[in-house]
């Protein structure tokens, strides 16, 4: 694989190019710096701008089951904590993302389940 393979991602008719992400009209919606719980209720697209170490513990405001919501991770700073009843990642431990990584989640129950998980 070339190294501009490695560096390109489709996502949803997102592309995202190493630390350039381009998405059509509607954009992409930044969580706050250090919200440990970010609202997902204005959409489904988000990146995360993190200026230190913070830990998403649950996504606030989920318009319900089959809610599926993509985090393009915009820092070097940012944990996911997986815990029973809130966040469940595919590799059962917290993951912390780096710069470009991304992740979708998908709500039903009341839990948030990693359904893909994109590092470097």
């Amino acid at each position: 694989m070339t190294d501009l393979a490695r560096q390109v991602h489709t996502v949803g008719g997102v592309v995202v190019v190493k630390d350039l992400i381009i998405t059509g009209a509607s954009g992409m919606i930044s969580f706050a710096n250090a919200d440990t719980t970010p609202s997902v209720a204005g959409g489904s697209m988000f990146k995360t701008a993190n200026t230190g170490a913070t830990t998403i513990t649950d996504f606030d405001d989920t318009r319900g089951d089959g809610h599926l919501i993509t985090v393009f991770f915009n820092d070097s700073l940012t944990t996911v904590k997986h815990t029973a009843g809130l966040i469940l990642l595919p590799n059962g431990v917290d993951q912390t993302f780096a710069l470009g990584d991304w992740a979708q989640f998908l709500s039903h129950g009341g839990i948030w389940y990693g359904t893909e998980v994109r590092i470097g």
